[in-house]
């Protein structure tokens, strides 16, 4: 039997990583599939274990010393292409507890284009599958991730942003600005961009906080998109 997490269940506290299990044997089914995997995300976050949380209140335990002679497959610098093909220990570590639910959903809709940007540089720390199909064109997923929004927006058009979504986003999540806005291609520069490589991007976004580090992610829907002029000032 395979089993798949529901990522939306995963719940992180202050002493430890749950996750809660219908029945004793589809908690032996998760130890058996994604031991590993759990006790990385253990000792990522710093937990000394993950609770697999039965129906009667007790709990079967994963501890983190499990991931003590494991080789780590990435740090929490480290960008990543949201890909359900991929293994998922290379999809989870380095994000934060926050985002469990936003990767979940791009994992379950590879088919769908958004991202996760950091508010306090811009920083693009992760993109879905259909995203980085997009971009394969010009970059590979991961060169992608290592742009900024200042690197590729119409500046005008960040400005603006970041005057609306300051105005408009709650830090839950609750609620969502669609926002458009023009976009060069890095890798040959605002400058010498020509006619035919901007395009208009047309998104979605919600903003999520971390609880634990305070730290602010916008995640973004691709709604669609389409070529456009140059703008006369660049």
């Amino acid at each position: 039997m395979t089993l798949t997490l529901d990522w939306t269940k995963i719940q992180c506290s202050t002493n430890w990583i749950s996750y809660p299990c219908g029945s004793v044997q589809e908690a032996w089914e998760i130890c058996r599939q994604y031991e590993p995997l759990l006790a990385l995300w253990a000792r990522k976050f710093h937990r000394p274990a993950v609770m697999l949380s039965l129906p009667n209140g007790e709990a079967i335990q994963i501890p983190a010393t499990i991931a003590d002679t494991m080789e780590e497959p990435m740090t929490s610098d480290q960008p990543l292409v949201i890909d359900p093909n991929r293994p998922l220990v290379e999809t989870v570590l380095g994000i934060t507890p926050a985002l469990y639910r936003q990767i979940g959903f791009f994992l379950e809709n590879p088919a769908t284009a958004g991202g996760i940007v950091r508010v306090r540089d811009n920083q693009l720390v992760a993109m879905s599958q259909a995203s980085a199909m997009h971009m394969m064109n010009s970059h590979t997923p991961q060169s992608a991730l290592n742009y900024k929004r200042e690197d590729f927006w119409h500046l005008p058009d960040l400005e603006n942003f970041n005057q609306e979504w300051q105005q408009a986003l709650q830090p839950d999540g609750s609620n969502s600005l669609e926002f458009s806005y023009l976009s060069c291609n890095p890798l040959i520069g605002r400058e010498r961009d020509e006619e035919g490589d901007w395009k208009r991007y047309h998104q979605r976004y919600k903003l999520i906080q971390c609880p634990i580090t305070q730290e602010l992610y916008h995640v973004s829907n691709t709604l669609g998109s389409e070529l456009a002029r140059r703008p006369v000032s660049v």
